[in-house]
């Protein structure tokens, strides 16, 4: 497979152990994220709930004063003093605080630079908070991967799968995570066009290869500490809730057991997950560091 060749096969690494099934709660959550999965469903979380704290958090490049002030004079030209990045009209915002028109605009004239400034932090935290992710793994037998995120080999691992023929409907819905050693940087500039294409798609100031990169910066670029986790990523529109989500065209089609996954744990899931899911164990290699799925 190449290196950007979306993979047949996605993993899901579950931290669910015997412990949880002594709590109805706690197994009625396990059956229920079975029964998502089984429609193609998993839960997104926020990027803001990534475990490294430099994940989707890159280094911020203030622009320079000329190049915001450009921005800010086309954007003003073409949608008007009172119109937002966000897409709404600030002369509602500004009637509500008894401002008129007129103040408004002369404040926005004296201040808009230093506000857009602030504006971009603003919606790197919004962006992180109000967009959501899933995580996925190319890799079932990584001995790592089995022991962060898996109880120590404990609990089990979603396979997921797709035909050969949905290979475009799943690269658009995935993103393969790159690994790096220097920490990536998104400038003023990349932040507000990015909200403003949003709001305005017909601006269309960004090329691809800018959205790419703010999308690479921002979502797809991890430190090479992770790099054995082979991780894809599947991405929601901004802004989106976490909760379950369609990851169409992957099905859930096997449940692998982690080598000191108990019988008891394995039963359950045979019970709860029902006909057509293959369950299978990682064993341990009697010679090697190496897991055998099979």
């Amino acid at each position: 497979m190449g290196e950007d060749q979306v993979p047949t096969k996605l993993y899901r690494y579950r931290g669910y152990t015997d412990a949880d099934l002594l709590s109805e709660e706690r197994r009625a959550r396990i059956a229920l994220e079975i029964e998502r999965a089984k429609h193609g469903q998993v839960w997104f979380s926020p990027l803001s709930a990534q475990n490294d704290p430099f994940d989707t958090n890159p280094c911020y490049l203030k622009s320079p004063r000329w190049e915001v002030q450009k921005l800010i004079k086309e954007f003003h030209r073409r949608y008007g003093i009172l119109a937002s990045f966000s897409g709404s009209n600030l002369a509602a915002a500004a009637a509500k605080k008894g401002l008129s028109r007129k103040a408004l605009k002369s404040v926005k004239k004296k201040t808009y630079v230093d506000a857009t400034f602030d504006t971009s932090d603003n919606l790197l935290k919004t962006t992180r908070t109000d967009m959501t992710i899933c995580c996925f793994s190319a890799s079932d037998s990584d001995i790592l991967m089995w022991s962060y995120y898996a109880s120590s080999h404990s609990s089990f691992c979603f396979r997921f799968e797709r035909s050969e023929s949905q290979a475009g409907e799943a690269r658009s819905k995935l993103g393969r995570v790159k690994y790096t050693s220097e920490r990536p940087t998104i400038s003023t500039i990349q932040i507000i066009l990015n909200a403003i294409e949003r709001a305005y798609p017909e601006f269309k100031k960004l090329s691809h290869k800018d959205r790419d990169t703010f999308t690479d910066s921002f979502i797809l670029t991890k430190s090479d500490h992770w790099s054995h986790e082979k991780e894809w990523r599947a991405l929601r529109r901004f802004p989106s809730k976490s909760g379950y989500h369609s990851i169409s065209p992957y099905r859930l089609t096997g449940i692998i057991m982690g080598c000191r996954a108990s019988s008891n744990l394995e039963k359950y899931l045979n019970d709860v997950s029902g006909h057509g899911i293959d369950v299978l164990h990682a064993t341990v290699d009697e010679n090697m560091y190496k897991l055998h799925v099979k």
